[in-house]
């Protein structure tokens, strides 16, 4: 609708309030902490503006959260552990802001009912958190974009009900795990733009319903 402006905080005073988006507007400035007291929100959507500032880390206690869409906006800082605590939520997209940090946190691990978690394209680094293993849920997982480094887990393997699996665009290394040959679900695959080395696993020829696989400009 071509919304211009912040965020109201008055907004925090909807307790009823089940969905609120705001997406695909011209929004900015911060999130405000008082959406925090909205404990029944079950869908937020403030992606596609221009908002600025941390990602509050009293969002958490949105308990009844499901869905949680802050991508397209320029938010910076560290993504909070605290998020971990949202135990109902299915999907997670923060990507292309500027995040920092060392990604994702572990806490992230916690959310056993994810389905989707999107930290494409912002400036999260460090190594991969075997953490996200428990995602036993999880089907579409996109770290691409960002200064990872360190080795692919292993771990990863465990996470059989994956059809998407985007690393590519980081600084990883070391070989691409024989085991996620077991990750027979998977229907893209994406590696690429990082520094893996050594030889492609011919395991990866398991994988029956890949579509899209790409490994370019990697060193294998």
């Amino acid at each position: 609708m071509s919304l211009v402006g912040t965020i109201s905080p008055f907004l925090g005073n909807l307790s009823f309030l089940r969905v609120l988006s705001l997406a695909n507007n011209s929004l900015y400035g911060q999130i405000p902490t008082q959406l925090a007291r909205l404990f029944r929100l079950q869908i937020l959507r403030l992606s596609k503006n221009e908002l600025e500032g941390f990602i509050p880390s009293t969002l958490a206690d949105c308990r009844s959260l499901q869905r949680l869409s802050l991508s397209y906006n320029n938010l910076n800082g560290n993504i909070p552990s605290e998020l971990g605590l949202l135990s109902h939520l299915e999907t997670l997209y923060l990507g292309d802001n500027q995040l920092t940090g060392k990604m994702p946190p572990p806490s992230l691990g916690n959310l056993s009912s994810l389905t989707e978690l999107y930290l494409l394209n912002n400036r999260l680094h460090g190594g991969i958190p075997v953490e996200l293993a428990m995602l036993v849920q999880i089907r579409e997982l996109s770290l691409a974009g960002n200064k990872l480094s360190g080795q692919i887990p292993v771990e990863l393997s465990m996470l059989t009900q994956l059809t998407l699996l985007s690393l590519g665009g980081n600084k990883l290394s070391g070989q691409i795990p024989v085991e996620l040959s077991m990750l027979t679900q998977l229907t893209e695959l994406y590696f690429g733009e990082n520094y893996l080395s050594g030889s492609i696993p011919i395991e990866l020829g398991m994988l029956t319903q890949l579509k899209e696989l790409w490994l370019g400009e990697t060193t294998c």
